[in-house]
């Protein structure tokens, strides 16, 4: 789920109501939100496993780990993958359900 970043504007007008970005960056989020949690329960992030390597390798400038803990779906070979620290390493794990 991609929450957007809150406005650093006026999000108010001199009349107290909404600016033009703050009702879009509600929008936004509002429908972040929508997609990503409703009744039906939570959606798992889709990434391909090619993505899924880059996302969980990825180093910062002074080369730490920016990878937290998440699940994420596998769509290049349909699984359902979690990572999790060992070590530190942010390492990927097949999610397997009985």
């Amino acid at each position: 789920m991609n929450i957007p970043n809150l406005p650093l504007w006026q999000i108010v007008d001199v009349k107290g109501y909404p600016t033009a970005p703050e009702l879009q960056f509600r929008q936004n989020l509002i429908q972040a939100l929508q997609n990503g949690a409703g009744p039906e329960g939570l959606t798992v992030p889709e990434q391909t496993a090619a993505n899924i390597a880059i996302i969980v390798a990825n180093t910062d400038a002074q080369g730490n780990y920016t990878c937290t803990p998440r699940f994420i779906y596998d769509s290049t070979n349909d699984l359902m993958k979690a990572v999790v620290y060992v070590g530190g390493v942010p390492t990927l794990k097949t999610v397997t359900l009985t």
